[in-house]
């Protein structure tokens, strides 16, 4: 049985059906339904507005340093390293754009889990010795996996119709 046929059975939960396709018992393989577009696109759209606050942040941190990319060890507070201020969310935030578009959505996704990951290991080692606050590392070690499996998961379901390269296909069929 399919989700659909499940959630009118009364045997599922009924948001399974919103993304499911569309009911007129013609399936197209290619593109996916008007909801379930609609959902992909929603989440795309969230997942990017993440990225580009936390992007925001760290041009705002960048223009803070004049321009410097990296901050100077005399600037580093005390022997602990702030996690927050890294420039994989510079990364992130470029990412994100074609991410939000739907421009080659299955290799944006890829490429913003990968730095996503590498940001996790990299910043928020919560099990060195001289972190700073381990448990505050910890959550942020423990969003980004969750980002990335968010990320990973969009990507399993496809880009749906509403993509600009959905977009530019159409347009050379014509």
């Amino acid at each position: 049985h399919s989700v659909k046929d499940q959630v009118k059975e009364g045997g599922t939960d009924p948001f399974a059906a919103l993304a499911m396709e569309d009911g007129d018992g013609k399936r197209r393989k290619d593109v996916a339904g008007v909801r379930k577009s609609a959902l992909l696109l929603v989440a795309r759209v969230m997942m990017a507005c993440l990225y580009f606050f936390v992007g925001l942040n760290q041009m705002r941190r960048v223009v803070a340093r004049d321009f410097a990319l990296f901050a100077s060890p005399k600037r580093i507070q005390g022997i602990y390293h702030d996690g927050h201020d890294n420039n994989w969310l510079l990364l992130e935030f470029l990412l994100a754009l074609p991410l939000s578009a739907g421009y080659k959505q299955e290799v944006s996704a890829r490429a913003l889990t990968a730095t996503l990951f590498a940001e996790a290991v990299t910043c928020w080692r919560f099990w060195a010795p001289r972190t700073f606050r381990p448990d505050h590392a910890r959550s942020h070690f423990v969003t980004n996996l969750a980002c990335g499996g968010g990320l990973i998961l969009l990507q399993a379901f496809g880009a749906g119709r509403y993509t600009v390269d959905n977009y530019v296909k159409n347009k050379k069929k014509m």
